[in-house]
């Protein structure tokens, strides 16, 4: 197909605008959740688990009774240390998720149920939804609902209000 050369510049620019706006976007997600990263670990029931990952590429492989953890990198599976203290977890890690949903489970021994709910722009308008995830916490008989957008903020804002 020929285009002319007004055609081929302006596609050019479309998808240049295009690729920026996708740069935008994937390094707006990447910032939130270092964010929410940050934030889990300024909980105080907060600890690194075994099998936890970090955002460098590491993988937590054993937790000392003082709290070092002694890590592995992804890359390079023969290099081994310890974490750095200003680490954070790599929060779209399932195994790291699941370190989490157990410090949750920790911080609230009355219990606390999570799930994944739609939730529409309008009522009825389920074409548009979007998922959600809730979490209720159980705490002296009284309970806490929090919804955020994804599991990862649902369980660190239950650390957050954790007694």
């Amino acid at each position: 197909m020929n285009f002319c050369h007004h055609c081929e510049l302006e596609i050019a620019r479309c998808v240049c605008d295009a690729l920026s706006g996708l740069h935008e976007l994937v390094r707006s997600q990447k910032e939130r959740m270092q964010d929410l990263a940050r934030r889990a670990v300024a909980c105080k029931h907060w600890r690194w688990m075994w099998g936890m990952a970090g955002c460098q590429g590491e993988r937590v492989l054993d937790v000392s009774i003082s709290g070092s953890a002694t890590i592995v990198d992804f890359e390079d599976h023969d290099s081994r240390g310890r974490l750095p203290d200003e680490a954070l977890p790599d929060l779209t890690d399932p195994a790291t998720i699941g370190c989490l949903m157990e410090l949750v489970r920790e911080a609230y021994p009355d219990g606390f149920n999570i799930g994944q709910v739609k939730r529409a722009s309008r009522l009825h308008d389920w074409h548009q939804s979007k998922r959600a995830f809730c979490i209720a916490v159980h705490q002296d008989g009284t309970e806490l609902y929090l919804r955020r957008d994804s599991i990862a903020a649902a369980l660190v804002a239950a650390l957050e209000h954790a007694p």
